[in-house]
Parts: C-alpha cells; structure tokens; sequence
C-alpha cells in the first residue's frame, strides 16, 4: 500500500486538479438517504421479525453501508423471508427516496468539476438502476461517466470500472474507507449526513484522511 497522504495534500491535489478520476458514494455523499432508508429497512424487516432481532439486524445494516442489501438480508435471514424483505425494501424505495435532498453544495461542486473535465463516477452499494432513477430525478446523473452499484459489491464494481490514473473517493462508511486503502484511493470522508455515529472515534487517529461535513468550502476553495 502506498504512503497515504496527509489532509493539506489531498485538497491541493482536489483543488489543482491532479485526480483523472472522482468517485463518489451515494447515500450521504451525493443524496442526504441514510437516514430514510434506515428507517425503511426498520419497518420492512419488523413486519417478518421480532423487535429484538429487527433491532440487531438494522444496527448491523447501518454498520455495513456500503455492502449491497441483498448480501446483508441473506446473511441474517433465511432465502424465503430475504427476499419478501427486498422486495418490500426496494418497493418502499421507490416510494420514499426521490424525495430526499442532495447534499448541500454537491450540485454546485459537480458543476464545477466538470467545468475541469474530470472523470466523475460513482460507485454506490445501493441498487445500482434505483440509484441511476435518484440522481436522473435529481439532475445530476448526466454529470457522471459511470454509476456502479448493487447486487455487485462495490470492489467488484471498481474492478470492473477499469479506471486509469489518480483516483480521489467520497465516501462515508468503513466499506468506503477501507476500500479506498485497499486499492490505493485517496480518500475523503464525508461526515455531515452519514448514519456511522462512531466515526470522530474511529478516524481520531488517523491523521492522512480528509473529513468534511459537506461540500460548501471546497466550492469555496474552488471558486
């Protein structure tokens, strides 16, 4: 693994242009939707569950944002009640997530970025065609060369995304941060809307990561 890099040099880095590639998580990165989805996956699973199991189950879903929800149903729940809890999952989806907000200064910061001709993708552990109608909805999704998400995982899509040269993720779960390491990305954790409440803690010690709360000042830094 290569020497991570401190903060001050991955926003020189951003700000003077030296990434050929952006990538960016979805939930809490691009769309302020951890929260609602929390609360879908918890209605979905307590209608095949008892409190005490949905409780252990929504914590372990919210820990692992990142992982697609296909893969973290069935790992707790038999094939049969798995895939009642992912159809109405998905359907309840549907009905509540347009209508959650971008992330504030987001729309501003592609806009900009794509003035730089960066390559801007994303790389989501939600379904990857309900994330492609989100951002349709939201009129960003043309912004972005690619857009990867579930049932593949989000390694798997990266491998298969092909990307060449310097690469900076937005992300904000452990999944993100450790796949940022792992493939030698730097890495920018996105704090204000994500549902990984231990997140001072864990990253407390670790000196090389970016955390900002949403896009406002790098628009700032930008402009």
């Amino acid at each position: 693994m290569k020497n991570q890099l401190t903060y001050n040099e991955i926003i020189r880095n951003f700000l003077t242009n030296k990434y050929q590639n952006i990538l960016f998580d979805n939930d809490g990165v691009l769309i302020n939707s951890n929260f609602l989805k929390e609360k879908n996956i918890s209605i979905v699973v307590n209608k095949y569950s008892d409190k005490s199991t949905t409780a252990d189950f929504v914590k372990y879903f919210v820990r692992y944002n990142g992982i697609p929800r296909e893969k973290k149903i069935k790992n707790f729940f038999s094939e049969q009640i798995s895939e009642k809890i992912l159809t109405d999952y998905n359907e309840l989806n549907l009905k509540t997530l347009y209508s959650a907000e971008l992330i504030e200064g987001v729309e501003k910061l592609l806009e900009l970025l794509s003035d730089q001709h960066n390559s801007l993708h994303v790389l989501s552990g939600g379904d990857e065609n309900e994330v492609k109608g989100i951002l349709k909805h939201k009129q960003i999704l043309n912004y972005f060369k690619q857009v990867k998400g579930g049932p593949n995982t989000k390694a798997e899509n990266l491998k298969s995304m092909n990307l060449n040269g310097k690469c900076l993720f937005f992300g904000d779960s452990i999944v993100d941060y450790n796949l940022a390491i792992d493939h030698a990305m730097d890495f920018i954790f996105v704090f204000g809307y994500t549902s990984f409440k231990e997140w001072e803690l864990f990253f407390r010690n670790k000196k090389h990561i970016s955390c900002i709360k949403n896009y406002t000042e790098l628009n700032t830094l930008m402009s």
